[in-house]
This record gives structure tokens, sequence and C-alpha cells, in this order.
């Protein structure tokens, strides 16, 4: 086991993301939002750190907390996220994100 449970927002900040992947070795990451009435939290489901890696290294980015998609069948498909006999690990530092990627969200 490796310590507390990190968890995502269901639309969450780059930075967090980025952050986190670098300070943790956890493999998959529960997604979150706040209950309906502000308290308590409801689970949206499970991503693995591969498949944020696929997200942030095609830049499947938006600009605000609003809920938007649009970009998501433009930009992939699922052999995306299908890993090649030979997987070419790529690590967070290798992304080359600017401060603008950063501070700009990824729909969960």
């Amino acid at each position: 086991m490796t310590g507390n449970v990190k968890c995502f927002r269901d639309i969450e900040r780059v930075d967090v993301i980025v952050d986190t992947l670098r300070s943790s070795s956890h493999n998959g990451f529960p997604i979150i939002s706040p209950g309906p009435t502000g308290h308590g939290r409801v689970l949206h489901g499970f991503i693995l750190r591969s498949q944020l890696m696929v997200l942030l290294r095609k830049r499947i980015f938006q600009d605000n907390l609003a809920p938007d998609r649009s970009q998501l069948s433009r930009h992939l498909s699922i052999r995306d996220f299908v890993r090649p006999v030979k997987p070419h690990r790529v690590c967070v530092r290798e992304l080359l994100l600017d401060e603008e990627d950063l501070e700009k969200y990824v729909n969960l």
C-alpha cells in the first residue's frame, strides 16, 4: 500500500493532475464531486495513471470549469488508450507543459 488515496474532481486543473502524478506512485485515482447538497462526495468513476498521461500528452484541455466534451471525439480514439506490446513510458516532466497549459482544466 502507498499511503492515502488521491482523488481528482470530475473537472480538474492540469497543474493539480501534474503535481499529483509527480508526487504519487499511485496507478489509479477515484473521480469525485461534491454531493448534491454540498455535503459528502459522489464517486463518478476511476481513472488510471496511463489514461491521465494520454489526456495530458494529447492536451485534451478546456479553459474553464464548464463541462465540455467537444474535444474528446475529435482528438481521441480507443487506440490512444491501448498499450503497445513494448510500452513507451512517458514521464510527466517529458510532456513539456507550459504555464498556460497548467492553468487549464481536464474534464475527467
